[in-house]
């Protein structure tokens, strides 16, 4: 059995795992923002980078899913946990945007949600890591911060390289593509939940199963839909203030270069 390695040292919120993680973090995306103008140029970096962030991904989210299956905790698997919610989203999203590459308007509009929504949801988890520390498994608390620290890699690699493109066209494309997400989720969560003995928690947003976010936590029990409203509109107005810091960044940049 994987016992709780780090419980007492690491696994607390801002301790040394969640303060090495961020060092890790930061030390990363300087490291693209510096390497932009090569990673630019260079014909197959884009695609090493996808095939890499994507393996890292899976080959993380599969480490997590075997300790789930072995742990002897659960007589079965329990599929309640697979993994359905916001980040795992987006980390299929990276994935299948390898397989898009040839198709402007649709890795444009993929690229620019993971830039936005998927960076933003990495940055929340690092701010707020009680989410990724509720487990007693090391392995599991470290694949948490990996993963979300990947979707913010990802988000300010794209942005530097250039690869999100800061139209507002786009990002109605974006916010639109969230929505449907939300809707599938919707959709998925009443099907598993009328037609089995279980439940899952798509997107965070079933009503059956309690929910410790803000928005959700008293609202969704008692008024579905308006729950679902404010829930897509306060992660769009967060994803919106990700475009907006870019796009000003990015003009600001565009000057300096220009006086020069």
């Amino acid at each position: 059995m994987i016992t709780n390695l780090f419980a007492e040292n690491f696994a607390h919120p801002w301790g040394v795992l969640h303060i090495l993680s961020i060092v890790v973090l930061v030390a990363s995306c300087a490291g693209v923002i510096i390497l932009a103008p090569r990673l630019k140029a260079s014909k197959n970096s884009h695609l090493i980078m996808l095939i890499t962030v994507s393996t890292m991904f899976l080959l993380f989210e599969a480490g997590k899913q075997i300790i789930r299956i072995s742990d002897g905790i659960y007589p079965e698997y329990w599929w309640a946990d697979f993994p359905v919610v916001p980040c795992s989203i987006f980390m299929y999203i990276t994935v299948s945007s390898i397989f898009f590459r040839n198709k402007p308007k649709v890795v444009d509009t993929i690229y620019l949600l993971l830039a936005t929504y998927g960076l933003f949801s990495g940055i929340a988890v690092y701010a707020y890591p009680n989410v990724a520390l509720g487990t007693a498994y090391a392995f599991i608390t470290i694949q948490s911060f990996t993963h979300h620290g990947l979707l913010v890699f990802v988000g300010v690699y794209l942005f530097t390289t250039g690869h999100a493109k800061l139209e507002y066209k786009t990002f109605l494309h974006a916010i639109l593509f969230f929505i449907m997400i939300c809707i599938l989720a919707i959709i998925i969560n009443l099907i598993v939940h009328l037609s089995t003995s279980i439940e899952i928690n798509m997107m965070f947003i079933n009503p059956w199963i309690p929910s410790n976010i803000p928005i959700l936590k008293d609202l969704l029990p008692k008024n579905f839909f308006l729950a679902i409203v404010l829930y897509i509109l306060a992660y769009t107005a967060l994803a919106a203030v990700v475009f907006g810091v870019a796009l000003l960044i990015k003009r600001y940049v565009e000057t300096i270069h220009n006086a020069q």
